[in-house]
């Protein structure tokens, strides 16, 4: 009886402890995954992405300054109507929905949320196919300076005027300043171009 009482205490013992080390050898393990999957960055790192966003952000303000004349277009993508036989577009051209040339007081909270962005860029790059349906044409006097491309399905912005790559805050800047003057971000772009076809 006092045989198999210590055999029992020594059986729970060694239980526990075995609990224990596979509990430790778990936590290390799942910890030892999440340090090499977001390994932290080295500061110059961190610091040459903070530099391109600031690069481009900076660009951006500028070019906001320099303009005389700001458009941003609501428009019509290739892919919003498919012909289902061929796979080829059915919009002959682009279809404009909403167009608005900014006034000084829509320039000017343009230029502020820019100026006010932060320039972290992303560490990834989006497998979205890009489809814009939003531009913003720069010009001063009757020259385009530069355009720049919005897809809001993908949150992307290509911009002629920069190679560099854009802040990560950029596209919901951009989406909050469409909202603002009367725009939006997101619509039914295929009901949209299929009406009108």
């Amino acid at each position: 009886m006092i045989f198999n009482d210590i055999h029992f205490r020594w059986s729970v013992l060694v239980r526990f402890a075995g609990v224990l080390i596979l509990s430790a050898a778990c936590v290390g393990s799942i910890s030892g995954c999440l340090s090499d999957s977001e390994s932290p960055q080295e500061p110059a790192e961190l610091a040459s992405q903070n530099m391109e966003g600031a690069q481009y952000r900076d660009a951006l303000a500028q070019t906001i300054a320099r303009a005389d004349r700001i458009v941003v277009t609501e428009h019509s993508y290739e892919y919003d109507a498919i012909d289902e036989n061929t796979g080829r577009s059915l919009l002959k051209e682009e279809i404009v929905y909403r167009r608005v040339t900014l006034n000084a007081a829509q320039k000017s909270h343009f230029l502020t949320a820019i100026q006010a962005l932060e320039t972290q860029i992303p560490e990834a790059v989006s497998a979205c196919i890009f489809e814009p349906h939003h531009t913003i044409r720069f010009y001063a006097g009757d020259k385009l300076l530069s355009q720049m491309d919005i897809c809001f399905l993908c949150y992307e912005v290509e911009w002629s005027a920069s190679s560099n790559i854009p802040p990560v805050a950029l596209a919901d800047s951009l989406a909050r300043f469409i909202e603002s003057i009367g725009l939006a971000p997101e619509r039914d772009w295929k009901q949209l171009a299929r009406q009108l076809l």
